[in-house]
């Protein structure tokens, strides 16, 4: 069975390298997108084969084919993402930075122990 994804913030990082990388992995599926613009959402998902384009991550967080979901918001934004996805039992991937706080960063991290959840940060820069 495929692994479903869910990606929240469909910037040009999510439109170059991190979308087109989870449609190319072996057994995966491209469930939905999320953006605050749903007019964006709904292109976005079009051009990357997504299932469903959302404008409330309550919506990509309810759908039960989503397994993980790829935060690419803003760092300061990641925790109010990775939180409550990891709160409804999705796996969580976040883009680097993890957070711009210590607490943050911690908090996420103990979402992830609470909810028996992985977590994971998309760390491509070395230098």
């Amino acid at each position: 069975m495929a692994t479903g994804w869910g990606i929240v913030g469909l910037g040009g990082w999510a439109d170059r390298y991190s979308t087109p990388a989870v449609r190319q992995a072996k057994d995966t599926k491209l469930v939905g997108v999320v953006s605050r613009d749903k007019a964006k959402a709904q292109q976005f998902a079009t051009y990357h084969g997504a299932q469903h384009a959302y404008d409330r991550l309550d919506d990509l967080l309810n759908n039960k084919e989503v397994d993980v979901v790829y935060v690419l918001t803003p760092n300061n934004l990641h925790a109010e993402t990775a939180i409550p996805a990891m709160a409804k039992g999705k796996h969580v991937l976040v883009g680097s930075a993890m957070a711009v706080t210590e607490e943050d960063c911690i908090a996420i991290v103990e979402a992830g122990k609470k909810h028996n959840v992985r977590l994971g940060t998309d760390f491509q820069t070395r230098f």
